[in-house]
Parts: C-alpha cells; sequence; structure tokens
C-alpha cells in the first residue's frame, strides 16, 4: 500500500514533506485538500488530524502529522539507492540564465566582496 500524502496548495509545510518524497523516489497518493471548500475540517479528515492542518501522512491505518518528524521519518525509511538525481536543467547557468549569470559576475567583481561570506564559505 502506498503512502498518501494530504496537502493543501500554499502550504509550504506541505512542499517540505512532497520534496522529501519526491527526492527520496518514495511512491505516495497525492491527496489535494481545498481550504475554501473545508476539507480540511471535513470530519473524515478530523478523524486522521484532529487540528484539521497539513500535511497528514497516512502509511497503512497509521496517520502521522507534524513537518519535521515527517521529514525525518521519510528520511529514514528511503534507502539511498531509492533517491535519483535531482536534474533540474538551471546549469550551466551562463547559458540557461545569460542575464542573472552577467549580473552574479558583476556582484563577485564588486571591492571586498569576499568578505561578505559567511565563514563556513571561505573554507
Amino acid at each position: 500500500m502506498a503512502i498518501e500524502l494530504y496537502w493543501g496548495s500554499g502550504s509550504p509545510f506541505a512542499w517540505r514533506v512532497m520534496l522529501t518524497l519526491e527526492v527520496k523516489g518514495l511512491p505516495y497518493e497525492s491527496k489535494l485538500l481545498e481550504f475554501s471548500k473545508g476539507e480540511n475540517k471535513a470530519p473524515a479528515y478530523l478523524l486522521l488530524n484532529p487540528r484539521g492542518k497539513v500535511p497528514t501522512l497516512k502509511d497503512g491505518d497509521a496517520a502521522d502529522i507534524g513537518v519535521f518528524p515527517l521529514v525525518q521519518l521519510l528520511l529514514r525509511a528511503a534507502s539511498k539507492e531509492a533517491a535519483r538525481p535531482l536534474n533540474l536543467g538551471l546549469l550551466p547557468l551562463a547559458q540557461t540564465f545569460p542575464n542573472v549569470a552577467r549580473w552574479v559576475q558583476r556582484i563577485e567583481a564588486l571591492p571586498n566582496y569576499q568578505r561578505t561570506y559567511p565563514p563556513h564559505w571561505r573554507e
């Protein structure tokens, strides 16, 4: 049985869980709740998540809520072999976004630009 993810459009908390599922390549069934219709306050959904918030992850009979515990659970459940590379088509930057690349070059050419780096970037 696949994982069921209950989520709502515009929820950054749900996006974190969805991204984790996608990056780790875990199969899941997407259940979009429409806030405008009050689907997150429907009695059936309140049985899964009494707070009526998203996201909610249902695996079999167990349902879990809370973004960071969900992400940690998914990361532990996914093996490294299940992960697939993200080929977003954004690189090389100079070819994909030439205006942005020129802007970055101009910023990096400013005097003392390197001093603005956080300490962990300077290594």
